[in-house]
């Protein structure tokens, strides 16, 4: 599908990206953030937040798919050692950068221009995983 910048789908993708950036720029709407609530101040207000945006995602995708106006369904992967692993290198990056990925943008958004580099490092990741472990195994 070849969308021109007036396109009706194009100008709702980008009234979403404004939407996401305002919501990072306003308030923690990561995991990392979630995590450290629930671990220094005992309260889980984010993770829950983060829980039901989880549910009304796949809530709409089901729905979608139900529909017949879903193209391309989201893909599977096979939960292996290799998974539990990239989970583990992405909340330790996480750890280390003091915010995931869209924490990160918000922080570049805020001048803080350190954190360009996590994107470019999330980019370098994707490129070099296939190279060196090869294409992951995709299950509908």
């Amino acid at each position: 599908m070849n969308l021109e910048v007036t396109h009706p789908l194009f100008l709702f993708a980008a009234l979403c990206v404004g939407t996401m950036g305002y919501a990072i720029q306003r308030g923690a709407t990561c995991t990392v953030a979630a995590v450290d609530e629930v671990l220094s101040r005992h309260a889980g207000w984010r993770l829950i937040a983060l829980v039901e945006a989880s549910v009304w995602v796949a809530g709409i995708l089901l729905v979608a798919q139900a529909l017949g106006a879903l193209q391309h369904a989201p893909q599977g992967y096979a939960l292996t050692h290799w998974t539990v692993i990239g989970g583990v290198l992405l909340g330790l990056g996480a750890f280390v950068n003091g915010a995931c990925v869209f924490g990160a943008i918000a922080r570049i958004g805020s001048g803080q221009w350190a954190y360009l580099f996590t994107p470019v490092g999330f980019y370098l990741g994707c490129l070099g995983i296939e190279v060196a472990f090869g294409s992951p195994e995709q299950h509908p």
